[in-house]
């Protein structure tokens, strides 16, 4: 095998720090199959061939590097082309959430951060030599392969040697345990690839762990030259590969499937994977878009009985001519397999199914998976099924997501009543604690007796605006501690907003109030000027000083709607499923966010195209706030603690818990509480009292209980573990699961317990 001659690159893949899907969806030992069919979303401004690497921000704006003109260019969804470095050399980039690019200029050693939109300030944020890969995790920790040094450049820090790898070539971010993060670096040697993984705690910076070479995790290509390597959310390997001059982007399996998603006529073909799990590759003139994910469906008005056309997808397999695949699952629910008349036999090309979603008195989510081994059971693939059935015409989008409203052993982070408020001033931390109805800034209390808030933000002066329903006007507490009321004819504020300029926009019943920063008022948009949108419940604004608005009746009366309006008041309509929108936020994450009361869920629509569900059991969400990087927080009376935090990563997270050392022929246990008790992710509410959940310890072992638990009341389960032998055990998967739940399928929780037994003392 030839060494690698080409230039390398890294795309920017999110971190999760959940380790997998839910387990009615997660594939056997298959890949995640494509949810989409590719689309052309922009035009590359220059030639593939000179193309060093491409990113993609969560609003949907495009970057390239162009190696030969030594410059990096951003193109908006529009098409709008704009360079925002030149007189670079060899460039590579990484691209965030937000829109932040990361540049590794190769010729000069230099490492630039290029400040997201409106500013697009450029800074020098270290030097370092020989660089020829670059990965950025969605902590904004920079990682740099440096000759065969492994770098990190924390956030905001200095770089730093983390390992040594022999042979260092490309880095790709995959899947993670709770609290760590997967980096995994590949290196050529004596002609052959090997991959290894660097394992690290996202909650600071460390020395992490280095793993010995992966076995058969990378696709036998043979003489092929890897030009991009890449970790999908389940932790298959994507490459770029030079295959016989052809560039080719590969996905495989340790089952050992391979499939090639596109080949292109020359040999290196530009690709990346932005934050929310789209993938993008340069096809000629053209950026492709598609999803790595489930095979979804989207969104279908509810099914009548004749005349109706169901919604279908073929999946191409590139299965060779002598492998007859075969059904070992039908799917489940209102989807049916075109191909296959009985259930099982070959398909008919032996490379294509076709899919078809048909929802027949159903209104919700609907999830399956269909299972296809071939007929030499060589390799299974396991296909997630995911779609939504609605009586709406609006188009969205559904990724499985975590149960919001379960007890807080369950959620990505351990809850506080504080939650951190958006700020647009670089001065400490201000945080809003609904329980004692007070805000905090860097720890210090400054205001207390605060109710019902519907509104806080920061202006760029460091002065806090506070807007409570029921109580009029808002809340102004300065920067020196002084308070005031501004905008007090407002009896009862809805909620409210503040831009980059420094304009509070206000909800009174159905119009919108901006207040200047001379406390001047004007309205902004009534129901006469917004098309007779009317029941305002959110608002939000946006960098570039756009302003949202949720509103619970539109013209299309089964919905609610969500309005676009420019700094100068002309709206347009956003594309979402919502129905009761009580919480919006953008700034400063870029992608629009929103909470949807009457369903239950948190979803997010990048580039104001797909909505995403990202969390569903709510009952009144209000407060939305956006971190950058996109995790969201918000208030809800009904969740554990009055809050909840959700980031949109698509998986249902997985919680560990170690027993620690017992010994032989004793026990420990651990009590969960509240474990299942709320709503669907359609109806809000209790759960009904014929609700019955599902406890079952997989794998068996000396955990208790060890087989399935079914009970239509639980509030609270026992887990013990009685070593049998000196030695460790586990870890063995807890899932649970809410079968009252309308995407019940597709949310499970999973525990996973180990523990230890020793000997007597």
């Amino acid at each position: 095998m030839p060494s690698p001659t080409s230039r390398f690159r890294s795309g920017f893949f999110l971190v999760l720090t959940s380790l997998l899907m839910a387990p009615a969806i997660a594939h056997s030992a298959g890949p995640v199959f494509l949810g989409t069919n590719p689309v052309a979303i922009g035009k590359v401004p220059v030639p593939m061939a000179n193309i060093s690497g491409i990113g993609v921000d969560a609003d949907g704006n495009q970057y390239y590097a162009d190696a030969v003109a030594g410059r990096v260019i951003e193109v908006t969804p529009s098409g709008t082309s704009t360079t925002i470095a030149s007189s670079l050399s060899q460039p590579l980039i990484a691209v965030d959430f937000l829109g932040d690019v990361f540049v590794a200029d190769i010729g000069t050693g230099r490492l630039l951060k290029i400040a997201a939109w409106p500013t697009r300030t450029t800074t020098v944020l270290a030097s370092v030599s020989k660089q020829h890969a670059i990965a950025l995790d969605n902590g904004n920790n920079l990682f740099l392969l440096s000759g065969d040094q492994l770098v990190e450049i924390p956030d905001n820090g200095v770089p730093a040697v983390m390992a040594t790898i022999p042979g260092a070539a490309l880095l790709g971010f995959g899947p993670g345990s709770p609290g760590t993060a997967h980096l995994y670096i590949l290196s050529v040697q004596n002609g052959a690839y090997s991959a290894q993984l660097y394992s690290y705690s996202t909650s600071g910076i460390s020395a992490g762990t280095l793993s010995a070479p992966l076995r058969n995790f990378l696709p036998d290509l043979g003489s092929a030259v890897l030009e991009g390597f890449f970790v999908d959310p389940q932790g298959n390997p994507i490459v770029e590969a030079n295959i016989a001059g052809h560039g080719k982007v590969v996905i495989s399996s340790t089952s050992g499937y391979k499939h090639a998603l596109y080949t292109a006529g020359i040999p290196t073909v530009p690709i990346a994977q932005d934050a929310l799990g789209s993938l993008y590759y340069v096809d000629g003139p053209s950026l492709i878009q598609i999803q790595l994910g489930t095979v979804n469906f989207g969104v279908l008005d509810q099914a009548g009985y004749f005349g109706f056309y169901p919604p279908q997808f073929t999946l191409n397999f590139g299965a060779t001519p002598n492998i007859t695949w075969v059904l070992s699952q039908e799917p489940a629910g209102p989807f049916v397999e075109g191909d296959i008349q009985s259930g099982s036999g070959p398909l008919v090309d032996q490379a294509q199914l076709y899919l078809y979603f048909w929802p027949v008195f159903f209104l919700g989510y609907a999830s399956g998976t269909l299972n296809l081994t071939d007929q030499n059971n060589v390799t299974t693939l396991s296909i997630p099924l995911v779609a939504t059935a609605t009586d709406g015409g609006y188009s969205s989008y559904y990724l499985p997501a975590p149960d919001l409203r379960a007890h807080p052993i369950f959620q990505p982070a351990a809850q506080t009543a504080a939650q951190t408020v958006t700020s647009r001033c670089p001065c400490g931390t201000f945080a809003l604690n609904s329980k004692t109805g007070s805000v905090t800034h860097n720890g210090n209390e400054i205001v207390s007796g605060l109710q019902n808030v519907r509104g806080a933000d920061v202006d760029a002066q460091g002065n806090l605006y506070v807007t409570q329903r029921g109580v009029a006007g808002t809340l102004r507490v300065a920067a020196d501690g002084s308070t005031s009321r501004i905008a007090t004819d407002i009896a009862d504020p809805i909620g409210s907003a503040m831009d980059g300029l420094g304009n509070l926009y206000v909800l009174n019943g159905d119009d919108i109030v901006r207040v200047a920063p001379d406390d001047s008022e004007a309205v902004f948009a009534t129901p006469v000027t917004n098309g007779g949108y009317t029941s305002l419940l959110s608002v939000a604004t946006d960098l570039f000083n756009n302003v949202y608005a949720g509103y619970g009746t539109s013209p299309n009366a089964t919905h609610g709607a969500i309005l676009k309006f420019s700094p100068a008041g002309a709206h347009s309509l956003v594309p979402t499923d919502t129905k009761q929108p009580t919480g919006l936020a953008v700034y400063p994450c870029g992608a629009l966010f929103f909470a949807d009361a009457e369903r239950g869920t948190v979803a997010v629509v990048p580039g104001y195209k797909l909505e995403k569900v990202i969390g569903f059991g709510l009952t009144d969400p209000t407060n939305l706030q956006c971190a950058e990087g996109g995790t969201i927080s918000g208030q809800d009376p009904g969740i554990a603690g009055g809050q909840f935090v959700v980031a949109p990563t698509n998986s249902v997270y997985v919680y560990s818990y170690d027993f620690g050392k017992v010994v032989v022929g004793s026990s420990r246990s651990i009590t969960l509480s509240a474990v299942g008790v709320g709503s669907s992710a359609f109806a809000k509410g209790p759960a009904s009292a014929g609700a019955i959940f599902c406890i079952t310890v997989c794998g068996g072992g000396p955990f208790l209980p060890n087989q399935s638990i079914f009970t239509g009341a639980l509030t609270e389960i026992t887990l013990g573990f009685m070593p049998t032998a000196v030695g460790t055990f586990g870890p063995y998967p807890v899932t649970i699961l809410d079968q009252s739940d309308e995407d019940a399928l597709s949310n499970y929780e999973t525990i996973n317990l180990s523990g230890t037994g020793v000997n007597p003392p």
